[in-house]
């Protein structure tokens, strides 16, 4: 899945060839796949099989990050408001540092 082999339009390999290219148990890659159909990582497909899910912003960017009202809502996007802005130029050495033209 990292090396990015599969995509959301081709099925992954069955769990029995899975099994025989990692050496495990066809029961040991069903409970890994099923671990990652509960995370939303793959997908079934009703008679077309199972398939990594396309992306989502919110799923990836929270993903570590299980956030949640006080009352236990579900969780949700937080928001961010902007304070204060302000602009100052760079001490002399700062710019050859960050590879910035002045």
């Amino acid at each position: 899945m990292a090396a990015g082999d599969w995509t959301p339009d081709t099925p992954i390999p069955s769990e029995a060839r899975l099994a025989a290219e990692f050496d495990v148990s066809v029961g040991t890659v069903r409970k890994a796949v099923d671990g990652l159909v509960s995370e939303g990582l793959l997908e079934r497909r009703q008679g077309s099989g199972t398939f990594m899910r396309a992306p989502s912003f919110n799923a990836s960017l929270f993903r570590f990050f299980p956030m949640r009202d006080s009352d236990g809502a579900p969780p949700s996007i937080p928001q961010s408001q902007m304070i204060l802005r302000s602009r100052a130029e760079a001490p002399p050495r700062r710019p050859k540092h960050l590879a910035a033209r002045m």
